[in-house]
């Protein structure tokens, strides 16, 4: 692949991929980081890209371990910075959801699943991805990623059970 071409690839996908990096660790800066980590192995990987499925969901897939990684990385968990509710994106609306109160606590109880229910929430709750996205992106069969998201949300409930918003 030419370097124009690699350019496109990676204007095309960045913000995509760092929105959902975003959602994924607990700073801006971190998913900066991730973001370039994640580009930087697709240029040095780009050459064994088999085609094997969508060049969207392989980009996925290292962005996937690239926060794997940062997370088998990290000695001791840092407390959740406050930034984590807050996109980069243009929408207002979303911005006004996000602010809610019972928004900020379930992306904080979202956060705070181990990192194989947290990936799968986000994919298929936050980001919208179908039961069959996600089990290419996480290399799964559908039926695993039905059963983690299912987990995960059970769990979610049982974390917030007993929550309520003061108003």
């Amino acid at each position: 692949m030419d370097a124009v071409s690699l350019q496109e690839v990676i204007d095309e996908h960045a913000k995509q991929m760092y929105n959902m990096i975003f959602r994924m660790v607990p700073s801006r800066e971190d998913a900066q980081d991730l973001t370039q980590e994640t580009f930087l192995r697709v240029v040095q990987k780009i050459d064994g890209f088999q085609n094997k499925s969508k060049l969207s969901t392989w980009i996925h897939q290292i962005a996937l371990n690239v926060v794997r990684d940062y997370y088998r990385q990290r000695e001791e968990t840092q407390v959740l910075e406050e930034n984590i509710l807050y996109y980069d994106r243009q929408n207002d609306t979303e911005k006004k959801v996000l602010n809610n109160e019972r928004q900020r606590v379930l992306l904080l109880k979202i956060h705070a699943l181990k990192p194989w229910m947290k990936e799968v929430v986000i994919l298929r709750d936050v980001l919208g991805y179908s039961y069959q996205e996600i089990a290419e992106i996480i290399q799964e069969e559908e039926g695993t990623v039905k059963s983690r998201i299912s987990r995960a949300r059970d769990r979610l409930r049982e974390e917030l059970k007993d929550w309520k918003v003061k108003s």
